[in-house]
């Protein structure tokens, strides 16, 4: 700002000596080479020049500011299928935001990352804290974030003891981000807990739908008196969303969330489930059927 005033105030100083040598000019000849230089010193007007000030400033300001409508952050969990001829599972990801990939067993247990590669690393920025290759670091979390807005690409990540590799596909421009996806891995990673394992054999791939408090298709929400939990009807299968370890009836196959504070249940229908709150037998009420 200090320079262009200074250069405005030297460009009048110079205007205004072409003025007085233009009037003392005595030929129509000198006269008309004087205005020229007039006219290559300052081409615009002062009413064009305040113009492009303006412009100038709007463009700056369009540059920083967001006038349209930012993207709605997203928290979920999914199951990856491994098997030949699955489609990748899809991460949204947009620039100026961060999102993070936390990979864990089926038991809930973190699965450490490996290696990972992305296939066009100029669009994408990657942190992952490798722990100096440490065996039994807990670093399974990636935080990705997208470096351009229409490019996609896709994600392989190797993790410890799994020969197949996960694959990923990155997706951005979307009206949804993911701000943190808990990605559940088929298979006992080398921290699944023992009990769990056996409990979470033949998972039913509905129970992540639970885990993400997402009601199954089809499903008649009910109503659960007595403790903190949630369950539907579907048929007559009972889905019971958690954080208390339910003792009866006896499950048909269970899954717990990445965070290990929420469980997913598949039950049969009963009107009550008998569940632990620290260390005491509660009683929940189900209503609605």
């Amino acid at each position: 700002m200090y320079r262009s005033s200074k250069l405005n105030h030297l460009k009048r100083v110079a205007l205004a000596m072409i003025s007085c040598i233009c009037v003392q000019a005595t030929t129509p000849e000198q006269a008309e080479a004087y205005k020229d230089i007039e006219t290559t010193l300052a081409p615009m007007s002062d009413e064009q020049m305040d113009s492009i000030k303006h412009l100038y400033r709007k463009v700056n300001k369009q540059s920083i500011l967001r006038e349209d409508v930012p993207p709605t952050p997203v928290f979920s969990s999914m199951m990856v299928d491994l098997q030949p001829g699955s489609s990748p599972a899809a991460i949204r990801i947009a620039p100026g935001y961060v999102s993070s990939l936390l990979f864990v067993d089926s038991t809930g247990a973190p699965w450490p990352i490996r290696a990972y590669d992305v296939g066009d690393a100029s669009a994408f920025n990657i942190v992952w804290n490798n722990a100096d290759d440490d065996e039994t670091s807990l670093s399974n979390t990636l935080l990705i974030q997208a470096m351009s807005l229409y490019k996609d690409g896709n994600l392989v990540v190797l993790l410890q003891g799994l020969n197949t590799p996960v694959i990923l596909s990155l997706i951005p421009g979307q009206k949804e981000i993911d701000y943190r996806v808990d990605i559940q891995v088929p298979g006992y990673g080398p921290f699944a807990n023992p009990e769990e394992s056996m409990y979470s054999k033949g998972a039913n791939p509905m129970l992540n739908t639970i885990i993400n408090n997402i009601s199954p298709p089809n499903s008649k929400l009910l109503k659960v008196k007595g403790g903190a939990a949630k369950a539907w009807l579907f048929g007559d299968i009972m889905y019971v969303r958690t954080s208390l370890p339910v003792v009866s009836p006896a499950w048909i196959s269970t899954m717990k969330g990445a965070s290990g504070n929420v469980s997913a249940y598949e039950l049969p229908r009963s009107p009550v489930i008998l569940v632990m709150d620290n260390g005491r037998l509660r009683k929940l009420t189900v209503e609605g059927f």
